[in-house]
């Protein structure tokens, strides 16, 4: 049922932009952290500090790659709904012509 299917991916959709928000934000407050990294410099070994930001650089890149992924998914999507919307419009256009055949005979 198409109705069902434009649910299907609109709630797909959703959970992809949600994802992607979510992912942002971490890679926000990622960012926000390696501030206070730098604050660290002055306080500790500098070896220490040097393994936390590598850390925190490699859990950024993990994050850009995961943000990057679930954009890809969000235009699959939103691809796939516009598909979807164009079958729709068809099948309605069908039905109509249907009806007035239906109607005139």
């Amino acid at each position: 049922d198409s109705e069902a299917a434009l649910e299907i991916e609109r709630l797909a959709r959703e959970a992809a932009e949600a994802r992607v928000s979510a992912l942002e934000q971490r890679l926000g407050l990622l960012n926000s952290t390696a501030g206070e990294f730098t604050q660290q410099l002055d306080e500790g070994s500098n070896e220490e500090i040097a393994q936390l930001l590598d850390v925190a650089q490699k859990e950024v890149e993990r994050s850009r790659a995961e943000c990057q992924m679930a954009k890809k998914e969000l235009k699959g999507a939103k691809s796939r709904v516009r598909q979807l919307e164009e079958e729709v419009l068809r099948l309605q256009k069908h039905e109509h012509a249907l009806h007035a055949l239906i109607g005139s005979a």
